[in-house]
């Protein structure tokens, strides 16, 4: 299990430059060079959010275009972001009110935000139940939770995976650091937000139109791979990404609720 100081290390400068992890691939460049497709991002995000009150806690809030983004939307805007070079980015460029340090350590009053936003960043949390049960703590009464990242029952994944397992005979080596130490599915986030004592509204999956490439042999597999991966997320409903939302209410959570 890292330390404090290996996550600093693992998600330092290079995670965020071009090539770096912090998109998986799914766009090139860089985070700051990727700005106008993070804040368009940022705004149909923005969008998914019920009604609340002002104040909005973003946890990894990188370079702060999803916070400036918010805040140009009437709320007043927080963030806390582990790695110094984006925090400072955020405060110096954006006038963001910018904490550089991890949610776990930071100094957090109870009842304190409306709003607590976390986007990519669940699955990179070493203790979740904790972790949610501290944004419980410092969510208002009615205040809303809203968790956007990766989800575990895209098709795509299962058909990458398959494939590796059958080219390496079963056995799969990982050469990078371990950047996701969990994985969620709708099950899974349901039970970690509901141990917490808060409800969850709304969960929506996502499925990523994939990008055709017939260039090669060796693309034009991928391509046939991923559009199939597509088609079969959009007919089950699942994809890469999630977006839940959840409540801090004396509200008992309904199955009808979530799609």
């Amino acid at each position: 299990m890292p330390t404090a100081h290996e996550l600093e290390h693992m998600y330092g400068d290079e995670y965020f430059e071009d090539g770096g992890e912090w998109v998986c691939g799914y766009w090139s460049g860089g985070y700051l060079s990727n700005e106008a497709l993070l804040r368009r991002e940022a705004r149909g995000t923005l969008a998914l959010l019920p009604a609340s009150g002002p104040r909005m806690l973003e946890i990894g809030a990188a370079g702060g275009f999803f916070l400036d983004e918010a805040r140009s939307t009437g709320f007043d805007v927080h963030g806390i972001e582990l790695n110094r070079t984006m925090a400072e980015w955020g405060r110096s460029h954006l006038g963001l009110d910018m904490m550089c340090t991890s949610f776990e350590a930071a100094e957090i009053p109870e009842e304190s935000f409306d709003v607590i936003v976390a986007q990519d960043v669940l699955e990179h949390v070493r203790q979740p139940r904790e972790f949610v049960e501290r944004v419980a703590r410092i969510l208002t009464p009615g205040g809303v939770f809203l968790v956007r990242g990766p989800l575990e029952q895209s098709w795509k994944d299962r058909l990458y995976l398959a494939v590796r397992r059958w080219l390496h005979r079963g056995f799969i080596v990982v050469s990078l650091p371990p950047y996701h130490l969990q994985g969620f599915v709708r099950r899974s986030f349901r039970q970690v937000v509901e141990a917490s004592g808060m409800a969850v509204t709304s969960f929506r999956a996502i499925a990523t139109r994939p990008k055709l490439d017939l260039s090669s042999p060796k693309s034009i597999v991928a391509t046939a791979i991923e559009l199939g991966a597509w088609e079969a997320d959009r007919v089950t409903a699942t994809g890469d990404f999630m977006v839940g939302c959840a409540i801090r209410a004396a509200v008992p959570w309904r199955a009808h609720e979530v799609r």
